[in-house]
Order: C-alpha cells, then structure tokens, then sequence
C-alpha cells in the first residue's frame, strides 16, 4: 500500500467511490474496491476532496445544518456520489467515516453496528446502529435535497442490483 494524494482517492477505479475511511496509526486507511492509505490528516483528507469539488469541508458542514436543521450528527456532501458520515466525532482516534451513498443496511453485533455496503462486505463499527441509522436517513435526506435544488432527477434503476 503506497501512500496516494487525496484529490486521486475519491473515486477509486472505473467511477466506483470509496465505502470508508479509517484512522490508524499510519495516516488513513481508504476503503473500496481496493485499500489504500493516506499518510495525512483525516480532517485535511476530507477538506482537500470538498475543496476540489467547490466549497470547503466548513462550508459544507454549515450548510447542510442549516438544510437539515441539525447541529450534531450533521452529514459532509462531497458530491453526489460521496455523502460522509462519521461513526464519531471527526477528531476522536476510533472515528470510521462512512459513505452512506454506498450503504444498503446497517444493523447491530454485540452492542455494534454492522454496515453492509452495497458489494455486500460488512464492516463492524463501534457505534450506537440508531445513531448511524439517523445519520444515514439525514445523509440520504441531504443528498434529495440537493439533487432536486440542482434539477436532477434520480434514475428508477439506479437501485437495481
């Protein structure tokens, strides 16, 4: 695993975008179809991608507060295919940043949440599943809201596995 520049993560190979991301003690480990690692911040990571697609990871934050009307818990848009949701605060140490774009069910283990992306893999997260499930509802809530400000309209076979 090499390390790789942030604006050459986010889509992964053939348009199909990371599932999510994980700090170690080693930079950030990015999850998709392959694993990749990010010897930088997690915070810087996810700014550099806001930045490059036109506002920064601030901006983005503030905005969907106020769209949502929430102040925690609150989803980062990147683009339409990457809506971030953190398992945690950002800066917590055990934080698991996920796309909820690329996310088909979460459900509990052992007092953890089990996320099965849309390949059906898993990964086992230390979070409360009613936290993350209301993240995912808001992170699929912001990204409707904005695809209909911006016009688009979403396909009926998007969802077709």
């Amino acid at each position: 695993m090499g390390t790789i520049h942030p604006s050459r993560v986010l889509f992964i190979r053939g348009g199909e975008s990371m599932k999510y991301l994980h700090r170690t003690t080693k930079g950030v480990r990015i999850v998709g179809d392959r694993v990749m690692m990010h010897d930088g911040s997690l915070v810087r990571l996810i700014d550099a991608w806001c930045v490059n697609n036109g506002a920064t990871m601030q901006g983005r934050l503030d905005a969907a507060k106020r769209l949502l009307n929430r102040q925690r818990g609150v989803p980062v848009y990147v683009c339409p295919d990457v809506v971030l949701i953190p398992s945690t605060a950002l800066r917590d140490y055990d934080v698991v940043v996920l796309n909820a774009m690329r996310i088909i069910a979460i459900g509990s283990r052992n007092d953890h949440a089990v996320i099965r992306f849309a390949d059906l893999t898993e990964v086992v997260v230390p979070a409360t599943p009613g936290k993350l499930r209301a993240r995912w509802r808001a992170a699929r809530d912001l990204n409707e809201r904005i695809d209909r400000s911006n016009g688009r309209q979403e396909s009926v076979y998007k969802y077709v596995f």
